[in-house]
């Protein structure tokens, strides 16, 4: 009996020993699920802005959702204007990451994006968002006004 204990413990060390190395071999996304080509984030749409904050809603301390009443749009790239002055709109902010949960603070882009999480409504920004593939408007970067 103790033998058999003792070869399935050898067993289950060995299996543990084999998952483990072939991880770091394999690319994975936030969630942990394999990857196999890039795939666009954002559909071929992005445009400048002003607006101004209606709503603040904050999470995380640079983790916030504005909702932002457009006074200007042109567009950047995109075949359409999808952006209109008068329309509100939701975004959320679009940091750059160096790994899973681990911000990359040297970027100004992503600097750009923290200052505004202290933004109180009816103050004005100007900033690039794009349409992300989920239909969610991301701010890729801004300033207050």
């Amino acid at each position: 009996m103790k033998h058999h204990f003792v070869f399935l413990l050898a067993c289950i060390c060995i299996f543990a020993l084999v998952e483990c190395s072939g991880e770091s071999d394999k690319k994975r996304t936030r969630q942990g699920s394999p990857l196999e080509e890039p795939k666009p984030v954002f559909e071929e749409n992005y445009n400048t802005i002003t607006a101004m904050v209606v709503k603040m809603k904050k999470g995380a301390p640079y983790d916030y959702t504005l909702d932002l009443l457009v006074d200007s749009a042109e567009v950047i790239r995109g075949s359409e204007k999808m952006l209109q002055a008068g329309q509100q709109i939701t975004v959320v902010p679009n940091y750059i990451y160096l790994g899973p949960d681990l911000m990359d603070m040297s970027k100004a882009t992503n600097q750009s994006l923290m200052a505004l999480a202290t933004i109180v409504p009816g103050q004005r920004i100007s900033g690039t968002v794009a349409l992300a593939l989920n239909g969610e408007w991301m701010l890729l970067d801004g300033k207050k006004e």
